[in-house]
C-alpha cells in the first residue's frame, strides 16, 4: 500500500499529538496525584514521549517527500 505525502503528513502530526498528550498525562498526574509520581511511571512516561517524537520526526522528514 503506497502512502501519499498528505498521509504521512497527518500521521506525523498523529504522533506529535500523541507524544504531547503522553507528557501531559504524566505532568498532570503527578500534579493532582496525592502520591508522588513512582520513578518507573515517570521514566516510562518520558521515554514513550521521546519514542513517538522520534517516530513523528523520522516521518516528517523531507527526504520522504
Amino acid at each position: 500500500m503506497k502512502i501519499s505525502i498528505r498521509q504521512y503528513q497527518n500521521l506525523s502530526k498523529f504522533f506529535y499529538d500523541v507524544a504531547k498528550l503522553t507528557f501531559a498525562g504524566l505532568a498532570i498526574g503527578s500534579v493532582i496525584s496525592k502520591k508522588s509520581v513512582s520513578p518507573f511511571i515517570f521514566i516510562a512516561g518520558l521515554g514513550l514521549t521521546i519514542v513517538f517524537a522520534i517516530i513523528a520526526i523520522w516521518l516528517d522528514k523531507e527526504d520522504r517527500r
